[in-house]
């Protein structure tokens, strides 16, 4: 029983050893707000792909389909099989023949369809990275994004806004009144 484990151990040893190091999944920006029934679009970066992409297989989700769902996806480059969830919680891409060179590589773009105001949480759960040749990277990080969904206005603007349209509405109003004498 030692020497399978020994054995075992050796070879995922190995294994790392000859790939190709590790790499990040996640998304463009951190925080993507959207205002309710608008779409929006988020790009899948792979980072510290030292060697490029060529082929992954990857799988994105949300928390609940009531603030956002995942509507599509698209590869700018190479063929993809897009498999969305009926209900838009979850959406399942394997691409090929990428062909991107650099460390840094943007994936995919997801499509992104507001539902209802909320802010709702955007993850990679599972990925998968092949470069052109050899062994796939070890995927260390995969991450994630806040959705905003019919953001309140911090700043007040909002509130000064409605506050000057009354104020025109009062004067329009009193301008009529005096008129009519």
């Amino acid at each position: 029983m030692v020497v399978v484990l020994l054995a075992t151990s050796l070879a995922v040893a190995t294994g790392l050893v000859a790939g190709h190091g590790s790499i990040s999944v996640g998304f463009a920006t951190e925080t993507v707000s959207i205002d309710a029934g608008d779409r929006a679009q988020v790009d899948v970066i792979v980072d510290n792909a030292d060697d490029g992409v060529d082929t992954y297989e990857l799988t994105v989700s949300t928390e609940s389909e009531g603030v956002v769902t995942i509507s599509d996806a698209s590869v700018t480059n190479g063929r993809a099989n897009v498999t969305v969830d009926p209900n838009g919680t979850r959406i399942d891409v394997s691409a090929s023949g990428l062909d991107r060179d650099g460390s840094t590589a943007e994936v995919l773009t997801l499509t992104l369809a507001a539902q209802s105001n909320g802010t709702e949480t955007l993850s990679i759960d599972a990925a998968s990275v092949l470069p052109p040749a050899g062994a796939p990277y070890l995927t260390t990080e995969r991450g994630t994004a806040d959705i905003v969904v019919g953001a309140d206005d911090s700043s007040g603007s909002g509130l000064g806004l409605t506050i000057v349209v009354a104020a025109v509405l009062v004067v329009l109003g009193a301008y009529a009144v005096v008129r009519r004498r």
